[in-house]
């Protein structure tokens, strides 16, 4: 037998309770934190808590979250670094709902937590220990708690004995962790909490492992790397794959074989910005000449309305989840479909490629790679002329403050970017070289930026953690609730607010589809206008952290880094840059 194989598949621990049967299996699964937001029914945990804190047994560090979506928010953020789902325990059905678009984010971007929530209790009459004492255990009590949360979830279940809580838990973090990553649903009702026991049984993590994923069907990859050699124009579109850095690296590789120009989505970063065969974020404008179109990780490659693949293009896909089966209307062609992982299918297949490459065939793709290079340049070097004629411009252009961002923030840092309709344009300025250190939400629910960071930065302690947010999604935030858990638990991060004052994203869309509106006519954009704008630099104060306001351009670099300086003195900060209207 192997060492694995001779180890028990499970083993027996001492535990006097349900909470303390659940903490015992955190620890044993490698939870680090708990990020929480309690209510009367999570108590018999925390107590649980202080009683391993007491006796100097390890235990997850608890984060409390003054907000229950900035907590999830957190622990997506701490996943996005690490791999590691953690823990948010709400309350009931109260908090279970107020996690709201965070858990949409949470699902999107494929990021597994384990989010865990009490419920009114079943008994009343003191049959048990943890029964309804208080008129909120009756209003509270939802049909289908569970329902609230189903459709964003890979998992859920209800907590019905203690004696289970080690095989229950270890399953949610299984199913949570094992690719495609995502959320899952605990209730905790309290008498199972509360319940007295001696011992719980835990499966043994060595011999309940994550399921391996598979690389891919070599012919299927070959018949791609075939295809790739013998292209005019080839593209490669590519969406989350830089959750793994082997991706990336592959996909370099198989590039630069292949002279492919490569577009990326904004989830991760999954090619080099800095790189000469990346050409930004929109497909569209190299999708009608692309013979070969090379789909990998990306829920939405291409808007179907605003530009679709030439008619005799061939389309292949590597994707971990290729038909998206939580997507109910999704179609997009694939005359090739590779189920795999590809930070396993991607080396394999771009050894294959300069393997079998001809030298005409490298000869071809040097030349399209330095064609493809030179309209990189020109393109960067527009963009720069473009902003540099911004550099004086009052109320301050986005351009602008992009490009100071460019030049100040450092390149290991972590950047979460929730900047909405500056997005395109950031991640076409600022470079990032490396997967992991740009993130967005992968989701459509404003919010996530400031609440992710607190994990990122727990996740990464020696890094610096920097949002770069819209004025609404700094708000959507819970501000309030992410500076102070950023104070409490030492976790200071850098927040750059693109405050144009209003909800901008909804007012494009108005003026697309209404290109000769009311609105338009009266300059009277219903709903949209956040004027006059909060003082963000004192909410922030108020916060205990460092608030600054920003007005004139020439002020832009020196107010970031007073920001890092604070940051790196442990003290988050606040800097909001008001900015011109589109």
């Amino acid at each position: 037998m192997t060492q694995s194989q001779s180890t028990p598949p499970y083993r027996v621990v001492r535990a006097s309770d349900g909470a303390d049967a659940f903490v015992e299996a955190l620890v044993a699964y490698g939870v680090d934190y708990i990020f929480i937001n309690s209510g009367t029914d999570t108590f018999p945990i925390q107590e649980a808590l202080a009683k391993r804190l007491e006796k100097g047994l390890p235990y997850p560090q608890v984060v409390l979250c003054l907000d229950e979506s900035m907590g999830l928010s957190a622990a997506q953020g701490y996943f996005q670094i690490t791999g590691k789902p953690q823990v948010v325990l709400v309350h009931v059905d109260a908090g279970t709902a107020q996690l709201g678009g965070a858990l949409h984010n949470a699902q999107r971007s494929r990021a597994g937590v384990l989010i865990c929530a009490g419920r009114s209790p079943y008994t009343f009459l003191n049959e048990v220990p943890g029964g309804r004492d208080l008129p909120i255990h009756w209003i509270q009590e939802q049909r289908d708690q569970g329902g609230i949360v189903r459709t964003f979830t890979k998992w859920d279940y209800e907590l019905r004995s203690a004696e289970i809580t080690g095989f229950v838990v270890q399953r949610a973090l299984q199913v949570a962790a094992a690719q495609p990553a995502g959320p899952v649903y605990l209730v905790l009702p309290r008498e199972s909490l509360m319940q007295p026991i001696q011992e719980v049984t835990l499966p043994e993590p060595g011999r309940h492992v994550l399921p391996t994923t598979s690389p891919g069907d070599p012919d299927a990859l070959r018949t791609i790397a075939d295809l790739l050699l013998g292209a005019d124009s080839p593209l490669i579109i590519a969406g989350h794959l830089g959750r793994d850095r082997r991706a990336v690296d592959a996909l370099i590789d198989l590039a630069e074989a292949t002279g492919a120009r490569v577009a990326t989505g904004p989830t991760r970063m999954s090619f080099p910005t800095d790189h000469p065969l990346w050409v930004g974020m929109n497909a569209h404008d190299h999708l009608p000449n692309a013979d070969v179109v090379l789909v990998i990780d990306s829920d939405v490659p291409w808007i179907p309305a605003q530009a679709q693949p030439r008619p005799d293009a061939t389309i292949a896909w590597i994707d971990i989840e290729p038909v998206k089966e939580s997507m109910p209307l999704w179609s997009f062609p694939g005359d090739l479909v590779v189920q795999a992982d590809s930070a396993k299918a991607l080396p394999l297949l771009a050894a294959d490629v300069k393997q079998r490459v001809t030298p005409d065939q490298a000869s071809r793709a040097a030349s399209r790679a330095t064609k493809i290079a030179a309209e990189t340049r020109a393109r960067l070097q527009r963009l720069e002329q473009e902003d540099e004629s911004l550099r004086d411009t009052r109320p301050i252009a986005p351009q602008w403050l992009i490009r100071c961002l460019a030049q100040a923030l450092p390149p290991e840092a972590l950047i979460l970017e929730e900047t909405v309709t500056n997005r395109p344009r950031l991640h076409e300025v600022l470079p990032r070289t490396r997967s992991g250190e740009f993130l967005v939400s992968g989701g459509a629910s404003l919010g996530w930026a400031i609440g992710a960071a607190v994990g990122a930065k727990l996740a990464a302690p020696e890094r610096d953690a920097i949002a770069l947010v819209g004025d609404g999604a700094f708000v959507y935030g819970a501000p309030t609730s992410a500076l102070w858990a950023a104070g409490k638990y030492k976790a200071p991060f850098l927040t750059v607010i693109f405050n144009n004052s209003e909800h901008f994203s909804t007012r494009r869309s108005l003026q697309t589809f209404y290109p000769d509106s009311a609105a338009q006519r009266t300059n009277t954009f219903m709903g949209l206008d956040i004027d006059p704008s909060p003082e963000y630099a004192q909410l922030a104060e108020a916060s205990r952290a460092y608030g600054e306001r920003v007005d004139d351009p020439s002020d832009i670099l020196p107010a970031i880094q007073r920001g890092l300086a604070e940051i790196r003195n442990g003290r988050a900060a606040v800097i909001d840059v008001r900015l011109r209207r589109p």
